[in-house]
């Protein structure tokens, strides 16, 4: 199955709005409070996860300080 960027960003935009925070840790997924979970969104980070990870892998780095910045400190 193939996912498209966009509609990981609508899925976990909508978790957002439901309060629910998910993030990665190394090839594993975190979700917070994972008892707000329906089964359907369950399923989906299922079916999805290494589209998710790569997602959020991706925006993590895209939030890091460019290499001037850094250099700077």
């Amino acid at each position: 199955m193939t996912t498209s960027l966009s509609n990981v960003t609508v899925f976990l935009d909508a978790l957002r709005a439901d309060c629910v925070s998910v993030w990665p840790d190394g090839d594993k997924l975190h979700v917070w409070p994972a008892s707000r979970l329906t089964s359907e969104q369950l399923e989906y980070l299922r079916a999805n996860k290494a589209a998710v990870l790569a997602y959020l892998h991706r925006r993590n780095a895209d939030l890091l300080p460019p290499d001037e910045v850094c250099r700077a400190w």
